[in-house]
């Protein structure tokens, strides 16, 4: 004779996949929730987000290599940047660069932040290679709290013939 599971057993094991269920549930919908959230905060805060960006160049700076003693020929890309606003707080540009389809990021450009109405120039690291460049282009990155949102639909387009010798 066989027997089947006890209806304690069954009933208990019915509760928990119910709880397991609940729970995968309760945490998928609190993160969708949050996602959207912080979603429609971003596009909010990039959407007041009020400064100029302008008076691109590039810089050429020879600098010796301490190891060879050779002169390497370097350059900086220089973009000014003013904030127009007080709130949302402008803390920076990120710049991508396009090589005819390959873009190249370079996410931290020291010192970019500017306060309310205050203005300043901005200057890249080194661009190793700029022989091969379409255009670039600068979004600004934006701080509340502790979170930053980078406002791609907000960036300048230049493109680099448009960028003159400083």
């Amino acid at each position: 004779m066989k027997r089947g599971m006890g209806p304690v057993i069954g009933a208990v094991l019915l509760v928990m996949l119910t709880m397991v269920i609940g729970t995968m549930v309760f945490l998928w919908a609190k993160n969708t929730i949050k996602t959207s959230e912080e979603e429609a905060l971003k596009e909010r805060l990039c959407e007041s987000a009020n400064f100029v960006i302008g008076d691109f160049c590039y810089e050429d700076v020879i600098i010796e290599n301490i190891e060879t003693g050779d002169s390497e020929l370097k350059r900086h890309i220089k973009f000014s940047g003013r904030n127009e606003a007080a709130e949302p707080e402008l803390d920076g540009f990120m710049m991508f660069i396009d090589y005819d389809g390959r873009t190249v990021s370079i996410s931290s450009l020291m010192y970019s932040e500017i306060e309310g109405f205050k203005s300043k120039r901005i200057t890249t690291d080194f661009i190793e290679d700029t022989s091969g460049i379409k255009q670039i282009k600068v979004v600004p990155k934006i701080k509340k709290d502790r979170n930053i949102f980078i406002c791609e639909k907000q960036g300048i387009e230049v493109m680099w013939e448009d960028v003159k010798e400083c």
